[in-house]
């Protein structure tokens, strides 16, 4: 499950984040346990009219379906295409 996990997450992420982050050096090391807690360090989203960044409700929810997939724990794909839907609406109507 972890593959699917981080397919999810690089595909929403992209993959030169992907390449740099904490995440995949520690899951390349196998520390599974702590390469899991990064998920969700990537909830942050940037309001385009400010640059304030703020967590997004929809990330959060994206990043524990991905986190729990990773570990092998239930988890629900509607949540993770309902974030991505959320997530394109919040910076439209920003």
């Amino acid at each position: 499950m972890s593959i699917d996990a981080i397919t999810s997450f690089v595909f929403n992420l992209g993959w030169n984040q992907y390449l740099k982050s904490t995440l995949r050096g520690l899951f390349l090391k196998g520390e599974v346990e702590l390469a899991s807690q990064q998920f969700l360090r990537w909830v942050w989203i940037t309001d385009p009219h400010t640059g304030q960044k703020f967590k997004s409700k929809g990330l959060i929810n994206r990043r524990t379906d991905e986190m729990n997939m990773f570990n092998g724990v239930n988890w629900s794909p509607c949540v993770i295409a309902y974030s991505v839907k959320e997530n394109a609406s919040i910076i439209k109507g920003l």
